[in-house]
C-alpha cells in the first residue's frame, strides 16, 4: 500500500512537476562508541598470534572498542605486546550477537571496530540485502501482515501511550472497507478502534483480542540517542505482498524532527513495517514511503550540458517525536478518502483535456464526456459545411472556445467546497501529493489559470491539437 510518485506536466501553457510520494548475554558489553553501550553484542575470547605463539588479548579488545569510536588497527602496538614476533599473526574473536555465537578471524595490518563485527553478525551484507535472519523469535512475533481489499502491508505490535497496539500507516487505510491483522502464527486480531497521529503517516489499531496479541516490540524513545547517521537497520515486513515476513538491511541516511531516512529498499507491501536499529533492536520507526525525484547532474564538470538523474529515497515516521493523536471514525475517513480521491481523478481528467487528449479525458469522467461530444458533434457539422478548406473558421474557434470554457467552469465550480469540508489531519498536513486537500486544490486552481489562458489564445491551441 505504498504510495507511488505521480508527476505531471501539461507542456501547454504552464509546466507543473508534482512529486508525489509513493506510498525496515555473555561477560562484556559492548558499544560503537562510549556513548552507546548496547548488551546485544559481547565479547567471548579473543586470540594474538599464530600457532602455539598465541596470547589472550580478551579485556584490550573490550576495552579498545569500548573507548574508540573509530577503528583500530591490529598490531602489536594496540595491545603492547607480540607473541609471535616477525611472523604474520591473526586476531581469532568469538563473540555473541542477539545470543548467537560467531567467530570472526582477522589478519595483522586490518582494522577492528563494532560496525565491523556487527556487520561480520549480519552476513557482511550490504544496503538491500537480506541474508540470516537478525531478529530472534520473539521479535519477529512481533510483526504482523495486513491485508485489506484493495492492497496489502504490514504493521507491529508496539506499546504506544501506555497500551499495546498495532503501529502501521494511515495511508494503510486507504479506501480499504475492512482490515485483516495477523500474527505470523496465523491468529487473527480483531481491530475495534484507530487512531491517528497528528503531523505523521501513522497509525494506531487497538485490538480487542489482547490475550492473542504476542509481547510489543521495543520502540526507541529517542531516536537521536538510539542510533545516529550511518547506523545500521533492518526492515522487516510482507515485501511485495507475498504474506510472509521478510528483511531487509540498511543503513541511516538522515534523521529528522518526524522522519529518518535510510537505504534499505523497501517496497509494496513493507508500508508499516518496523525498521529496527541492529544494535539495540528497538523500533525507530514506521517504513512509510518512497521518493523518486529527477536531480540535474552537470556532465563534465559541469562544463557541458547537464544530465538527469534519477534518485530514490526511502523515508520512514518516527514514533518518538508524535506530540498529537485523533480518533479516526472508520467510516468518515472512507468518505474523505473517496472524497479525495474522486477530486483528484477529476483533476486528473482535465489535465488530460488540457494537453489535447479529449479520448482519454471522455473515457475517465462522464461531464467531460459530455462536453468533449457537443463539441465533437459541433466540429463535425462545421466540417461538413467547410469541407473545401483546411483553414480554421471563427465558427471553428467559436465552437472549441464554448468548449474550453465549459471544462473551466466544471474544472472551477467544486474547489471551494473540496477546500473547505472538514478533512483529519493526514489529508491537510500529509506528505503525500494525491491525498494532500490543499495541494490538490492548488493543482486544480493551475489548470483553471491554464484554461484560461487557452480561452484567450484559443487559435494556438487549436493549432497544436492539429497533426
Amino acid at each position: 500500500m505504498t504510495n507511488p510518485r505521480i508527476s505531471f506536466c501539461t507542456g501547454l501553457a504552464f509546466l507543473l512537476v508534482v512529486l508525489g510520494l509513493l506510498v525496515l548475554s555473555g561477560r562484556q558489553g559492548l558499544a560503537a562508541t562510549a556513548e552507546r553501550p548496547s548488551n546485544d553484542l559481547t565479547i567471548e575470547s579473543v586470540i594474538w598470534g599464530k600457532g602455539n605463539r598465541t596470547m589472550d588479548v580478551t579485556a584490550q579488545v573490550v576495552e579498545m572498542l569500548r573507548s574508540h569510536a573509530a577503528p583500530f588497527v591490529i598490531d602489536y602496538r594496540s595491545f603492547n605486546t607480540d607473541p609471535a614476533p616477525g611472523v604474520s599473526k591473526q586476531l581469532v574473536v568469538i563473540y555473541k550477537f542477539h545470543d548467537v555465537t560467531h567467530t570472526l578471524r582477522m589478519n595483522g595490518g586490518q582494522q577492528l571496530s563494532y560496525t565491523r563485527l556487527i556487520d561480520d553478525a549480519i552476513g557482511n551484507q550490504t544496503s538491500g540485502g537480506t541474508g540470516p535472519q537478525i531478529l530472534t523469535p520473539e521479535q519477529m512475533a512481533g510483526v504482523v501482515l495486513i491485508e485489506g481489499d484493495k492492497g496489502v502491508a504490514t504493521g507491529f505490535i508496539a506499546k504506544v501511550q501506555g497500551e499495546s497496539c498495532v503501529v502501521t500507516n494511515l495511508h494503510v487505510l486507504g479506501d480499504n472497507e475492512k482490515l485483516t491483522v495477523k500474527t505470523l502464527d496465523g491468529k487473527e486480531l480483531i481491530v475495534q478502534g484507530i487512531v491517528g497521529a497528528i503531523g505523521a503517516d501513522i497509525a494506531l489499531l487497538k485490538i480487542l483480542n489482547l490475550s492473542e496479541m504476542p509481547a510489543p516490540l521495543v520502540a526507541s524513545d529517542d531516536v537521536l540517542h538510539t542510533t545516529k547517521i550511518g547506523g545500521r537497520v533492518v526492515v522487516v515486513g510482507n515485501r511485495l505482498g507475498g504474506g510472509v515476513a521478510t528483511q531487509t538491511v540498511g543503513q541511516i541516511n538522515g534523521i529528522g524532527p518526524a522522519r529518518i531516512e535510510l537505504d534499505a529498499p523497501f517496497q509494496h507491501g513493507n508500508s508499516g513495517s518496523p525498521i529496527f536499529d541492529v544494535i539495540t533492536m528497538q523500533v525507530l520507526g514506521v517504513a512509510a514511503y518512497v521518493s523518486n525525484v529527477t536531480v540535474n547532474v552537470q556532465a563534465n564538470g559541469g562544463k557541458s550540458t547537464a544530465e538527469l538523474k534519477r534518485e530514490t529515497r526511502w523515508f520512514g515516521y518516527r514514533l518518538d517525536t508524535v506530540m498529537k493523536w485523533e480518533s479516526i471514525d472508520w467510516a468518515r475517513w472512507h468518505s474523505q478518502t473517496q472524497q479525495v480521491n474522486e477530486f483528484q481523478k477529476n483533476s486528473m481528467s482535465l489535465l488530460a483535456a488540457v494537453k489535447g487528449q479529449f479520448a482519454a479525458a471522455k473515457d475517465s469522467n462522464p461531464h467531460l464526456r459530455a462536453i468533449i461530444e457537443t463539441y465533437d458533434a459541433a466540429l463535425g457539422r462545421i466540417a461538413k459545411a467547410n469541407s473545401s478548406t483546411n483553414t480554421p473558421t471563427t465558427v471553428d474557434l467559436n465552437q472549441l472556445r464554448d468548449m474550453i470554457s465549459s471544462l473551466r467552469r466544471y474544472a472551477d465550480a467544486d474547489v471551494s467546497e473540496f477546500v473547505n469540508a472538514e478533512y483529519y489531519d493526514y489529508f491537510r498536513n500529509g506528505v503525500y501529493w494525491e491525498s494532500n486537500v490543499p495541494q490538490q486544490a492548488k493543482f486544480r486552481q493551475e489548470l483553471v489559470k491554464t484554461l484560461q489562458n487557452i480561452e484567450s489564445d484559443v487559435q494556438s491551441f487549436q493549432a497544436r491539437l492539429r497533426p
